[in-house]
């Protein structure tokens, strides 16, 4: 990560950490979440929906620095480790399928004060009064927590991994990743791009998305450019965006996504659309 990196990193969280500092001297709001900003990329080549805002809720912080002593379960966290939440959740060593249905488990490379490695529960699609989030359920240090990772390769329950960081991770203890095609790889540069992301679309799959992409563009009088049919592929390392059709992208696009590729098709499409209306209001001209 360069020094640009991070401080755009950074930025995206002075939110968060403005929370955070109410939360620990005692002037936040405990009736409400703490937002932790949009869901990640990470999170969101794994299954999670990118337009959602990633919360924690009071009750679950207040778990996760209590005391056992005081609260049922406390896990006694430090400070450092709910502010590096977020950065965390940005780019985990791995991501796998929770025992509980429609939510992901993040590995971390943290550690609480006990040596326990640090693992985060994320609850896909709760609703939060009006809206829909994605939620941290739990944030703690692990017990044998190589034993649990163990268990989940074991069981194909990865889904996605920093294959750099995990490799290290794992080969201290003598363990290692399952065969590449089978979970989404990534690097570094996850917190700002999925172009570096090394998807496990099945290829029929893959290829019948695009196919009917190039159709839904051939129907609607749009040009195929290189730049559309890229931007639509990277499209596709989102879980979410697997089948998605011209119109579904259209529909989002209009509602101001946040993912930077629907923006992107949108923003050409706009631009084609422009170029149609200038050419028949030249041949329309006297």
């Amino acid at each position: 990560m360069n020094d640009n990196q991070e401080l755009i990193l950074k930025g995206r969280y002075t939110a968060y950490m403005e929370q955070i500092e109410k939360y620990y001297n005692g002037t936040i709001d405990r009736t409400q979440p703490i937002v932790i900003g949009m869901t990640t990329n990470a999170l969101a080549v794994s299954g999670a929906d990118s337009s959602l805002e990633l919360t924690i809720n009071i009750k679950t912080l207040n778990k996760c620095i209590g005391s056992p002593d005081d609260i049922y379960h406390g896990h006694l966290l430090d400070r450092n480790i709910i502010e590096q939440l977020p950065f965390q959740l940005e780019n985990p060593v791995m991501i796998f399928k929770n025992t509980e249905k429609h939510s992901l488990i993040c590995i971390t490379d943290l550690q609480d004060s006990s040596g326990h490695g640090i693992m985060i529960a994320v609850a896909l699609e709760q609703v939060n009064k009006q809206h829909m989030v994605n939620r941290i359920s739990s944030l703690y240090g692990k017990d044998h927590i190589y034993n649990y990772i163990s268990s989940q390769l074991a069981q194909n329950n990865l889904i996605a991994a920093n294959k750099e960081k995990a490799d290290m991770m794992l080969q201290s203890r003598g363990l290692q990743l399952p065969k590449e095609e089978t979970y989404i790889s990534y690097d570094d540069s996850i917190p700002y791009s999925v172009d570096n992301v090394k998807q496990t679309l099945n290829t029929d799959k893959y290829q019948t998305a695009i196919s009917h992409f190039l159709s839904d563009l051939e129907s609607n009088c749009f040009n195929q450019t290189e730049k559309l049919i890229n931007n639509y592929k990277q499209l596709l390392y989102y879980k979410k965006y697997h089948n998605a059709t011209l119109d579904d992208i259209s529909k989002e696009y209009i509602t101001d996504s946040s993912n930077p590729y629907i923006n992107a098709i949108g923003n050409e499409l706009k631009e084609q659309e422009l170029v149609r209306c200038d050419d028949v209001a030249a041949t329309l001209e006297p």
